[in-house]
């Protein structure tokens, strides 16, 4: 999922610079933005070195929506 289809044209360019400099002043590894869906958390925008490792898009499933689904199915 394109990070333009989780919020609005051009956001991923609007916070890249800014969290590079966040994450790199404070010495933090990855830093990220992300959408929580009912059921996923889904990335927007990455900084730092694990940039590579969290790309735009990429998600998963929430811990929420992993309890429910884990309660639905025992009761």
């Amino acid at each position: 999922m394109e990070c333009e289809t989780l919020y609005y044209p051009g956001f991923r360019e609007k916070w890249q610079a800014t969290l590079e400099t966040t994450a790199e002043s404070a010495a933090i590894e990855s830093l990220l933005i992300m959408r929580s869906t009912p059921t996923h958390m889904v990335t927007a925008v990455s900084a730092r070195p694990r940039r590579d490792t969290y790309h735009p898009g990429d998600s998963g499933p929430n811990s929420i929506a992993e309890d429910l689904r884990q309660a639905l199915a025992s009761g």
